[in-house]
């Protein structure tokens, strides 16, 4: 498909700021959405490396004292990880809402 196709969304063989506008809205919206997707893959990889590393202090690989050596560095380690799904979380709902805003807006 040729950029001129891309771009006459009502196939009439004119390129019309109209098309133009529809085009730049689904780009946005397929920006938006990569977005959107990347984030959800960030906070599951957090949440999975947290559920992973319990697991694994919890097990008899690991000694007490190692566990006690290492606890400031795992303190910090869960907070980081629990602060990155927790903001994905946050983030989600806002623009959720943003984007019921804007669909109002638009009605």
């Amino acid at each position: 498909m040729a950029v001129n196709e891309e771009f006459d969304t009502d196939k009439d063989g004119i390129i019309e700021k109209e098309d133009i506008d529809i085009m730049k809205e689904v780009k946005q919206e397929q920006r938006t959405d990569r977005k959107m997707r990347n984030q959800r893959r960030m906070a599951w990889a957090a949440m999975a490396t947290m559920i992973i590393f319990t697991a694994i202090i919890l097990s008899p690989l690991v000694t007490d004292t190692r566990v006690e050596v290492l606890s400031a560095l795992l303190s910090t380690f869960y907070v980081a990880q629990a602060g990155v799904v927790g903001a994905y979380m946050g983030f989600s709902v806002m623009q959720d809402r943003n984007r019921n805003e804007d669909k109002e807006d638009n009605y």
